[in-house]
């Protein structure tokens, strides 16, 4: 099993949710001044790793997106596992 510092350096990006629409915007102001940020549909926003510490230090709620939330953002990606024939 992975510790949390070996995941992190794995997982390059974290798709994350506000809770709200005050959230959102304290986020995006947070986020936008120290990292890339990316907003996809269905309100989920694609950022680096590394800047979720920086919601934790300015205490924004946010929820990590559930597959169904990335597969809305990205009706192109796929979870399921490959299928043989």
């Amino acid at each position: 099993m992975k510790t949390r510092v070996e995941t992190e350096t794995t997982l390059r990006n974290a798709y994350i949710k506000f809770l709200n629409e005050d959230d959102c915007d304290q986020g995006c102001r947070a986020l936008v001044a120290h990292s890339p940020v990316s907003r996809l549909s269905g309100g989920v926003f694609c950022i680096p790793w590394g800047s979720l510490r920086l919601l934790d230090t300015h205490e924004i709620p946010y929820a990590f997106a559930t597959e169904a939330d990335l597969l809305h953002a990205h009706p192109v990606w796929n979870f399921a596992a490959p299928t043989s024939r």
